[in-house]
């Protein structure tokens, strides 16, 4: 029943049914929640990291291409994984199993192919990884009150005033922190790129 409603769904999202957008959200947060209990860190509040897969469970939805023939659970099970794992990545959380990406993840299709969905190829996956090295780099440089304004603001979306709360302090002084901040990395990038 879900296969053939999600289908129909699907079919009628693509043919520009946009309103359908939250319908089939609804109808796969099981692939949210599924993602989310398997890969709960300690580190990552339950709640947040279903948040992120919904996230990315809409970007799923709206680049997934039925005429490639795999099974959307499983064109979002790898979207949602990509993601997560650059998630991870950049904040320094923790390393998932590396695999190759001719991995097997469903009938008749690799992580490759996913990749390729995606609009990737290999060399852009190489530069991207690349790039994702060097910021991380970088950010590991800062100290941890550093890591935490910049993982706050830019990561998890909280407002300077937010942060403020958390840290203790008013929303003038994390906007003068941040802009120190993000000089130093800039500063430290350019170094790095030279």
């Amino acid at each position: 029943m879900y296969k053939e409603k999600n289908e129909e769904l699907m079919c009628r999202y693509k043919a520009g049914e946009h309103e359908l957008l939250w319908e089939l959200v609804e109808l796969n947060m099981g692939i949210c929640y599924k993602f989310a209990h398997k890969y709960h860190l300690s580190g990552l509040d339950f709640d947040d990291m279903v948040s992120m897969m919904k996230g990315f469970l809409i970007e799923a939805i709206e680049k997934y291409d039925p005429s490639k023939g795999t099974a959307f659970s499983t064109y979002a099970y790898i979207v949602m994984s990509t993601r997560f794992l650059n998630v991870l990545r950049n904040n320094n959380i923790r390393e998932l199993d590396v695999v190759s990406i001719d991995t097997p993840i469903g009938e008749n299709i690799t992580i490759q192919d996913c990749l390729e969905d995606l609009g990737m190829t290999p060399l852009e996956q190489l530069d991207y990884t690349e790039t994702n090295k060097l910021l991380k780099e970088v950010v590991m440089s800062l100290n941890d009150e550093e890591k935490e304004i910049i993982t706050r603001l830019f990561i998890h979306g909280h407002t300077q005033r937010e942060v403020a709360k958390y840290l203790g302090c008013n929303q003038v002084t994390v906007s003068r922190k941040s802009k120190k901040i993000l000089n130093k990395l800039r500063l430290k990038l350019e170094r790095l790129t030279r």
